[in-house]
């Protein structure tokens, strides 16, 4: 775990970044949870938040008139990866990447050199 700055955490994963990687990986942040990873830069947490979201209201929508346990199709911000997760786990899965995006906003507020501490 020295290895990593943990973002965020729940139960269903985590969000961290490396403290020693190459410069292309630098600004990525990593969520592993439930036997996957995504490695995203900022905009696209961004873009994969309003996907969940997305996912999400479309799930409220139609539970109890899909079959799979309501299992539903939650697009990535990498065009090759989907995922299919049950409400429990996209719930979880929001969970994380909003908490993320907040720590997120707070560690930029914090460092941004026009943000005046009272």
């Amino acid at each position: 775990m020295e290895d990593i700055v943990i973002i965020n955490k729940n139960d269903f994963g985590i969000a961290f970044r490396w403290r020693r990687c190459s410069i292309e990986h630098h600004k990525k942040i990593n969520f592993v949870f439930d036997k996957n990873a995504l490695h995203l830069n900022e905009p696209e947490v961004l873009v994969f938040n309003k996907l969940i979201d997305k996912s999400f209201s479309r799930l409220i929508q139609n539970m109890n008139t899909t079959p799979f346990d309501n299992l539903v199709y939650v697009e990535t911000p990498i065009p090759q990866l989907s995922l299919v997760l049950n409400y429990e786990n996209l719930t979880h899965l929001k969970n994380l990447v909003e908490g993320t995006l907040l720590e997120l906003g707070i560690d930029s507020a914090i460092s941004d050199d026009k943000c005046i501490l009272i």
